[in-house]
């Protein structure tokens, strides 16, 4: 969110959760949560401690309340967005879709995404198809884990050379 307009965030925000609330999903949106106000200036953080709270509510909320995770305008290169990608996908192996403003072409996100979409009436096709009851997340969560986890384990054995 560092940097860019918090109009248009807290604007896109809204436009998102209205979206997702009309489907009946639940969103979480720390633009909203975190109050920032709907002035066109960029938004810069100055206060360490300030941040390191959202971070660490923002963490809680990943690993704790959301079920599916939804990184909408990620390809705009927010450092803030990688940790959470990063941090959901990969620690936590949580379901990611990526809402990007414009197709990118054939990238790496291909092979490692569940679903890279460019409108929120898509997300929310995916996530009502594929996460929105627990045996849907349960079942994929299952898939994830035979999947990844013998991997994982070979990789943490390799890492200690």
């Amino acid at each position: 969110m560092t940097g860019r307009s918090k109009q248009d965030q807290v604007r896109r925000a809204k436009f998102v959760c209205n979206k997702l609330r009309q489907a009946g999903i639940t969103p979480i949106s720390p633009v909203l949560d975190e109050g920032v106000e709907e002035t066109p200036e960029a938004l810069v953080v100055g206060d360490r401690e300030e941040l390191r709270g959202h971070w660490t509510r923002d963490k809680y909320i990943i690993a704790r309340c959301a079920h599916v995770i939804l990184f909408d305008g990620s390809d705009e290169g927010s450092v803030g967005v990688t940790r959470e990608y990063g941090f959901a996908r990969y620690c936590l192996w949580k379901p990611s879709i990526i809402l990007w403003n414009k197709p990118r072409g054939i990238t790496v996100a291909d092979f490692e995404d569940d679903a890279i979409v460019f409108t929120v009436e898509q997300a929310i096709d995916v996530i009502l198809r594929n996460y929105f009851t627990r045996l849907q997340r349960w079942r994929w969560r299952r898939k994830m884990l035979f999947r990844s986890l013998p991997r994982w384990f070979v990789n943490q054995i390799y890492a200690w050379r």
